[in-house]
């Protein structure tokens, strides 16, 4: 909003980025302490990178949702970065930083296909091989064969949100889950417990 003599005007909202288009990060302005992370007892130089941006889900209490009512003439909230992207932007700032761990700092990082997430996870072997962890999980897509790819490809943590045990206040805040399927999505997280740390799950 704006005055123009005296006129109120509004400006349109713009539209949402494409993905792929977004500048790579610019980190000279940290100082290199602001990368070391804790891990296992020890610190660790953490590079922090997203996959994705946004939810399509209407949880009532994310900003997501927000996103989805009032700018709803920007376009897709939910946007994938490319596999190619990913790659790219990690393996280029990684050349800079000698990262020790990454930690994917998406909203809903499982929401895309299994095939997907095999490529990427089998290129992050074979053109990174660092270890990662996700911290934006929800239980209605952990799947066995994503946990496989992700575990192979590096994963050593996973935080899920729980948010609440109760059905009515799941029902309540329009999340996408139950008390069921939230149990079942820990006892596959636990079915690879061996290759991670103990994950975290948000209440």
């Amino acid at each position: 909003w704006y005055k123009d003599n005296g006129k109120v005007m509004k400006t349109k909202l713009t539209k949402y980025l494409n993905m792929d288009d977004i500048p790579n990060q610019r980190l000279e302005f940290w100082d290199d302490k602001h990368f070391k992370k804790p891990y296992d007892g020890k610190l660790y130089n953490t590079g922090f990178f997203e996959a994705s941006r946004g939810c399509m889900h209407k949880c009532h209490y994310c900003i997501n949702r927000a996103f989805q009512v009032f700018q709803q003439e920007s376009g897709k909230v939910r946007r994938n970065k490319s596999v190619n992207r990913i790659i790219d932007e990690v393996k280029t700032i990684h050349k800079e930083k000698n990262f020790e761990l990454i930690m994917f700092t998406d909203d809903n990082f499982l929401a895309r296909q299994p095939r997907e997430l095999d490529d990427l996870f089998k290129r992050w072997k074979e053109e990174i091989n660092i270890s990662f962890s996700v911290v934006g999980a929800l239980p209605g897509l952990i799947r066995s064969e994503k946990m496989a790819a992700l575990v192979k490809g590096g994963m050593y943590r996973i935080k899920m949100g729980i948010q609440s045990p109760s059905a009515n206040m799941l029902k309540f805040y329009k999340r996408p889950a139950t008390p069921a399927s939230t149990a079942r999505a820990i006892r596959i997280i636990a079915d690879f417990s061996s290759g991670m740390i103990p994950p975290t799950y948000d209440m």
